[in-house]
């Protein structure tokens, strides 16, 4: 991405926000922190500012930081397959999996935040009589990437507003380095990606207890798709055995549907269920089944219990070791064959401008165990206990 796209993106979050800054009816700061048993921490952070003015118009903008922390560990060697691969580092770290089979405990190792995301967005909107059109941008900076995505989207109200039916387009501007200095002069880092999206959804109230949604999205992936720092294991003719980049199309098209429902089961307390289908013409196809529980405990706090299955096919050009005739390959592991389950519980509290007026205060925390199925470089499968928390002040 050239300097002068990213300054025209700046100066349209700029522009976007004046409005809100001037003109807020609210300000929200969000804070949370997320930690796992694997010893993967994030911590983000977000302040957001939005405002309505001259009866149908409204704006906003967000700023928003995340430190995260990829400790999992590194094996020196790979000894079962004699692998070598570019970096030091990475020996072992084939597909993006560890070749140890160390366990590692809550807290157990020092967070290191290498890894950070700072993101701007704003938006413009208006809403007339029973129609409504907003447009956003949003500036997204990672050390290896760049995102820059504009959006609209138009919303109409049918029925006495019983159905809403939605309609967004986004593009993305993304580009992909790597701080590898071999990688870049052979392969000619940093790349572009561009990605051209569409959702369409459907909400209808059924009654006076249930509402229902359908949702369709379409994206087309074009440019680099292939992670500079994921590697496989190339046999040469000689015997030798090294770690190359993986090698990806320079397209991709994804499709998804999905149906969700919400169901009123008695006072302060609801239900929630959903199904979503994937594809691809990457050959990969996947089903998410998911559900929670709501139930209010008292009017501050408020409990969930929630569950999720997720099962998907292998992609074609999964493999973990190629020959130089081989053309594409990835050792992705969302590339393989695999099922996961999460479970869990989260509590959030609520104080309802009794601090101060205008001013909601509220905080929560969540625990989940999560389960993925046994795959290649993870024999053992994997399991993780996830915890966060977060704290919203809004005035």
């Amino acid at each position: 991405m050239k300097t002068s796209h990213v300054a025209r993106a700046l100066v349209c979050v700029l522009v976007l926000a004046v409005p809100s800054v001037g003109l807020s009816d609210s300000v929200k700061s969000y804070l949370s922190g997320y930690a796992d048993s694997e010893a993967s921490y994030i911590v983000t952070g977000i302040l957001k500012a939005d405002g309505e003015f001259a009866d149908h118009y409204r704006a906003g903008a967000q700023f928003l930081v995340d430190g995260i922390s990829a400790a999992s560990t590194k094996a020196e060697t790979d000894g079962s397959t004699g692998a070598t691969s570019r970096r030091e580092d990475s020996m072992g770290y084939v597909g993006g999996f560890s070749a140890g089979n160390e366990r590692t405990d809550l807290f157990s190792k020092t967070p290191n935040f290498d890894s950070r995301r700072v993101e701007l967005s704003a938006y413009a909107g208006a809403d007339i009589k029973e129609s409504s059109v907003t447009a956003g941008v949003i500036v997204s900076d990672e050390p290896l990437y760049k995102s820059q995505t504009v959006y609209a989207t138009f919303l109409q109200y049918f029925a006495l507003r019983n159905t809403t039916l939605s309609a967004t387009y986004f593009h993305n501007f993304d580009r992909i380095d790597t701080d590898d200095e071999q990688v870049t002069e052979r392969y000619d880092y940093p790349k572009r990606k561009n990605v051209d999206g569409y959702i369409l959804s459907l909400t209808q109230i059924l009654s006076r207890r249930t509402i229902g949604q359908l949702t369709a999205t379409y994206s087309d992936y074009t440019g680099a798709l292939a992670d500079p720092i994921r590697e496989v294991r190339q046999h040469q003719s000689g015997g030798d055995v090294v770690a190359i980049p993986e090698r990806l199309p320079n397209r991709r098209m994804r499709y998804a549907g999905s149906a969700r429902i919400i169901q009123y089961l008695w006072p302060g307390s609801s239900l929630h269920a959903g199904y979503r289908y994937y594809q691809d013409d990457w050959d990969i196809r996947s089903s998410t089944y998911e559900g929670e529980w709501f139930q209010y405990l008292g009017r501050h706090v408020l409990f969930g219990f929630h569950g999720r299955y997720y099962t998907q096919t292998a992609s074609d050009m999964l493999a973990f070791d190629v020959t130089p005739e081989d053309d594409l390959y990835s050792a992705s592991p969302v590339m393989e064959e695999f099922q996961s389950q999460l479970v869990g519980g989260r509590l959030q509290f609520f104080d309802r401008q009794t601090l101060a007026p205008n001013f909601l205060l509220s905080g929560g925390f969540k625990l989940d165990y999560y389960t993925q199925s046994d795959r290649e470089g993870v024999p053992d499968g994997f399991e993780a206990v996830l915890g966060s928390a977060n704290i919203l002040a809004e005035f």
